[in-house]
């Protein structure tokens, strides 16, 4: 399995509805998802940690953003209700939280024993 992680609790700006679309808001510890999957019958043989690749996710989104910035600054396109300011700092503070350790991403693999 595969999924964002964290280390403490989230900034606050990091537990809003755009942080619960962007699937950030509900990430566990580790130890957590270790425990889901014992308690599913499967045993755990080892814990990768790819912070790096949410790094990269998070430069691909701030990217698109500024894309989006531009397009609707020169009238080219029309987002109704976009609050494009929200978005940008949810996109740094997810940034600070992967930098700081309190934001991850891991791939843990188990199976199920005979």
């Amino acid at each position: 399995m595969s999924d964002l992680t964290r280390s403490q609790s989230l900034p606050k700006e990091l537990d809003g509805l755009l942080a619960w679309a962007a699937c950030v808001a509900d990430a566990r510890p580790v130890e957590d998802y270790l425990t889901f999957l014992v308690s599913a019958g499967l045993s755990p043989k080892t814990t990768e940690q790819h912070d790096e690749a949410l790094v990269e996710m998070v430069r691909q989104v701030r990217t698109k953003l500024l894309g989006v910035e531009i397009i609707t600054g020169l009238k080219k396109l029309d987002i109704p209700d976009l609050d494009l300011a929200a978005a940008k700092q949810m996109a740094r503070s997810a940034l600070t939280a992967i930098q700081n350790g309190t934001l991850g991403y891991a791939i843990i693999a188990a199976r199920k024993e005979p």
